[in-house]
């Protein structure tokens, strides 16, 4: 991985539970963090894995390695809102993690 190929910028999102000042709460999205991604459409092989578990309007993420990222978890891209499907830890290698995702809505 050249890491000059990451150079799109992604917000990690996740749904909590907000006080809304009146004994009731809202559920909003509250950023986790932003960081650089390779970002690619899937395609060959990965597109048959994707039309295997219905995804549609997928996207792949690369980005360096963090501990805290959660499949619970969105990330927000160009303005819109990614579910994520699936985290791999390339090769185990604790050096990259390829991100799955699926267009929100």
């Amino acid at each position: 991985m050249d890491i000059g190929e990451m150079k799109q910028r992604i917000e990690f999102m996740v749904e909590e539970n907000v006080s809304d000042g009146q004994g009731g709460y809202d559920t909003t999205l509250v950023s986790k963090g932003s960081t650089w991604a390779k970002v690619t459409n899937i395609h060959g092989g990965e597109y048959f894995f994707a039309a295997a578990v219905h995804l549609e309007k997928d996207v792949s993420f690369v980005i360096r390695y963090r501990s805290d990222i959660s499949e619970k978890w969105n990330i927000k891209f160009r303005g819109q809102k990614y579910n994520i499907q699936f985290i791999d830890n390339v090769k185990y290698g604790d050096q990259y993690l390829e991100i799955k995702a699926t267009l929100a809505g």
